[in-house]
């Protein structure tokens, strides 16, 4: 536990009980985490990849009918569910529960948006070597909402495959990012000064020291 900062314990555990905190595997996922944030440019693209799953969140409450003020973008963290550790970069929380609220064609067309988002921003913003981050998750979670959707929706003629709903969703994120560049880059910086300023200090730190590499990774 020595070799994870006190702070950044403190941060990527906040939701974790207390009396985990300490578990082997929960520490395993810190460092993670801090691999995973080994740079401010691994940074910088996970900002703009949750910026991404953020505009695009905001198109979804639209439709759906919840105030952009209910969205919440949270920082890197270790979870625990189901007595299972995992970790997250980032996240963005709605109020959206698709078991209360009939699908359409058009919620699923948004939540193929919501889902490739992440990915085309961190693609063409991020300067990390890996823009890939967290997008097979993305796509996870949509195929998993697909298959609810499927369910009620199968015989409607507009209904259209997942791979189709995927690839019309990298197509129309892709069209509008220059309508959203400026705000999206504005909400960039507001994100990390918010959630990721000591993740920032602790990666320029050790990448100009070399002290991440001796970093054990489990």
């Amino acid at each position: 536990m020595g070799d994870i900062p006190e702070n950044l314990l403190s941060l990527l555990t906040r939701d974790i009980p207390a009396e985990l905190r300490d578990h082997e595997d929960c520490l395993k996922m810190c460092r993670e985490v801090l691999s995973e944030l080994a740079t401010p440019e691994d940074i910088e693209a996970t900002c703009f990849h949750e910026t991404g799953h953020f505009i695009y969140t905001v198109a979804l409450s639209i439709v759906v009918q919840f105030p952009e003020e209910q969205l919440v973008m949270h920082g890197p963290q270790v979870t625990y569910e189901n007595d299972d550790f995992g970790w997250a970069l980032g996240s963005v929380q709605s109020p959206y529960d698709s078991s209360k609220i009939p699908f359409t064609t058009e919620i699923v067309e948004h939540l193929a948006r919501v889902a490739v988002a992440g990915g085309v921003y961190a693609r063409k913003y991020g300067q990390s070597a890996d823009k890939s981050k967290g997008v097979r998750g993305d796509i996870r979670k949509f195929n998993d909402y697909y298959r609810l959707a499927l369910q009620t929706l199968h015989k409607d003629p507009a209904f259209l495959e997942a791979s189709e709903y995927i690839e019309d969703a990298e197509k129309k994120v892709a069209e509008k990012l220059p309508v959203f560049e400026q705000y999206a880059k504005n909400k960039m910086i507001e994100y990390k000064q918010a959630q990721f300023l000591p993740f920032l200090a602790y990666a320029t730190k050790t990448k100009t020291s070399g002290v991440l590499s001796e970093i054990p990774s489990s």
